[in-house]
């Protein structure tokens, strides 16, 4: 299970996080999300402590300036289409989904496991998930299961599980179509 973004919500989310998420899918857990709130230190004592012993990495990184992240260029560019989804808050979450793609990649991490969630911090899960067994019964190589809602025409990013091979390009995506 891999939480991902800033650690908003997690006062309130946490208890769920282990509880719902973790506990049924008998998963481990990473954080890797933006340094963005004055008290992110006391964040990630919770979570140490809430998600303790499933949870195995927790990083936090700046946020990055898109322009140097994917190229002043092609960003002003994809940034100028009518509609783009290119604005400063939700290019956020497509950094989010790259730097996450890239520390897992670094890590082993999508060879060492077979299922990959990703959850942002701040989404509160109100039922259990179904187990891991259940899942890869379920999961096609090219499946996505996600919630409805907030998917803005393509896939929900707030909630999603896949195999580790499709989130590797799930996640590699962004800055494909981006840069």
């Amino acid at each position: 299970c891999c939480i991902w973004g800033e650690l908003r919500g997690v006062f309130a989310c946490a208890d769920s996080l282990r509880r719902l998420l973790l506990d049924p899918l008998d998963a481990d857990a990473l954080v890797l999300a933006q340094r963005q709130l004055p008290d992110d230190d006391k964040r990630v004592s919770l979570l140490e402590d809430k998600l303790f012993p499933r949870l195995v990495c927790v990083r936090l990184y700046s946020k990055p300036d898109p322009g140097k992240f994917f190229g002043r260029a092609e960003f002003e560019a994809m940034a100028e289409v009518r509609g783009n989804w290119c604005n400063a808050g939700n290019i956020q979450v497509l950094m989010n989904h790259i730097e996450l793609g890239r520390f897992l990649e670094a890590e082993g991490l999508f060879d060492r496991y077979g299922l990959m969630l990703f959850t942002r911090s701040d989404l509160l899960h109100v039922v259990p998930f179904p187990s891991a067994g259940d899942l890869f019964q379920a999961l096609g190589s090219g499946d996505i299961v996600t919630q409805a809602g907030h998917e803005f025409g393509g896939v929900n990013y707030n909630l999603a599980v896949m195999h580790a091979k499709l989130a590797r390009e799930y996640l590699r995506s962004p800055f494909e179509a981006v840069a």
